[in-house]
This record gives structure tokens, sequence and C-alpha cells, in this order.
């Protein structure tokens, strides 16, 4: 066998360089391919990350505000029952007579009750107002006096009303 010239060795190691040069190529092409999904992938979660933070500098802010109308509801809730119970007051300390506001009148001189009237039910209202405009007197006889055109019914009647509207508010 003939020994290789040096033309066909240069050949060879063109061909090989060449050959490597592919190789190099086909090997480092997915690792420039995985490189940029790489970068793709980082700005992503770098995009998630800022509207994760975003989003939980906003929970704050929406859980406050849903802690301020709980302690404002809980506040109504709270202003409305002693209201009611100085209403009730007030009616028994009105001395009977002719003239005797009913127990509608003397709930509608207080500045709670415009808070309160709107969450009232029909059948409440309709019950305070027929109150208001019945000329009939009631006289009721409890334990120790007689009592004319008691408020008893309406007192009740309210502290259910003020029970179901906390009711549907979820504070109990």
């Amino acid at each position: 066998m003939a020994r290789p010239s040096i033309k066909m060795w240069a050949k060879v190691y063109r061909l090989l360089r060449s050959f490597s040069m592919v190789l190099i190529a086909l090997v480092r092409a997915p690792f420039v391919v995985i490189g940029r999904h790489h970068q793709e992938l980082r700005a992503i979660t770098e995009r998630l990350l800022e509207l994760e933070n975003r989003q939980s500098s906003t929970v704050p802010a929406a859980q406050a505000a849903d802690n301020e109308k709980v302690r404002y509801r809980r506040e109504l809730i709270q202003n409305w029952r002693k209201m009611l119970s100085s209403a009730d007051h007030e009616y028994r300390d009105i001395p009977s007579s002719d003239s005797k506001p009913s127990f509608a009148e003397v709930l509608e001189r207080r500045p709670d009750y415009l808070s309160l009237k709107q969450h009232l039910s029909a059948q409440a209202l309709a019950t305070l107002k027929d109150e208001k405009n019945d000329g009939t007197i009631n006289l009721v006889e409890t334990g120790r006096r007689l009592e004319l055109n008691p408020a008893d019914e309406f007192v009740d009647l309210l502290i259910d009303e003020i029970a179901r509207i906390e009711a549907s508010w979820d504070l109990v």
C-alpha cells in the first residue's frame, strides 16, 4: 500500500475540520436554543413574581377595606341597639295623655333611625307606619302598672329586624 501524500493529509484535515465545525455547530445549537428559552423563562418568571408582589400588596388593602366595612357595620348595629333602648326608655317616661306621641314618632326623631330605616323589611316599616297612624288606644296592664299603648311589640319587632340585618351581614 502506498503511503498517503501530503495532499491527501491536507484533504483529510480539511474534511475533519469542517466535520468538527459541523459537530460543534450541532452540539452548540441546542444550547443556544435552550439559552434563548432560558432567557424567556426567566423573563416570564420575573413578570409572574412582579404580578404576585403587586397582587399581594393589594390584598392587604382589600382586607383593610373589608375590615373597615365590618367595623362600620358592627358600629351601626351597636348604635341601633342603643337607639332602640333609649327610645324605649324615653317613650315609657312620657306621661300618658291624649297628646302622647306614638313609639314610631319617638323613634323617628333619632338620627340613627335614618340609617336603620333603609334596612328594615317592608313588613316592619308597615307595622311602624300603622302604629304611628293608628288612632286606637291600647291599655295594657303589666306587672306593676297600666300602660297606654306600650311599645314592647315594636321594640321586639325592631330587635328581630336588627338581628336579621346583623345575620345578613355575616356579623354573627
